[in-house]
C-alpha cells in the first residue's frame, strides 16, 4: 500500500446462503434477489458464499433464479490474508436480509440514519 493513497469504496457485494439468500423454508429471499438486483444494476460485483462450499453456493444461485447476476460462487473464507489484518472490515457493512438499507443510484448504499 503506498502511504497516503486513498483507495475508492469496495465494490463487491458478498452474499450468504442459508437464512440469507435462501429463507429458513428453502425458497429464495425476494428481498435479497431484489437487492442483487439492484447491486448489480449498479456496477456492483456480486459474489455467492456458503461456509458450506462453493457447491452449495452455486446450488443456490440456481434455485434463486439469479446466475445471470452472479459474478462468482465460492466458499466462505477459513483464512483471510490481509496487509491490514482484521483492519479491512472498517470498509465493509454487514445488514440481516431483514434491514437491508435503501439503494441509492449506481448501486451506492444509503447508509442508516443514526437513532435520535
Amino acid at each position: 500500500m503506498i502511504k497516503g493513497q486513498k483507495f475508492p469504496p469496495p465494490s463487491a457485494v458478498a452474499v450468504d446462503v442459508d437464512d440469507t439468500l435462501i429463507n429458513p423454508n428453502g425458497q429464495p429471499d425476494p428481498r435479497v434477489v431484489e437487492y442483487i438486483r439492484l447491486m448489480k444494476q449498479g456496477g456492483r460485483e456480486v459474489y455467492v458464499w456458503s461456509a458450506r462450499g462453493r457447491a452449495h453456493a452455486e446450488e443456490a444461485v440456481a434455485r434463486a433464479g439469479i446466475a445471470d447476476l452472479v459474478d462468482a460462487c465460492i466458499s466462505k473464507p477459513g483464512m483471510i490474508i490481509d496487509d491490514q489484518g482484521w483492519a479491512w472490515v472498517h470498509y465493509t457493512l454487514a445488514y440481516a436480509p431483514h434491514k437491508l438499507p435503501p439503494v441509492l443510484n449506481r448501486g451506492s448504499f444509503l447508509p442508516p440514519q443514526p437513532r435520535g
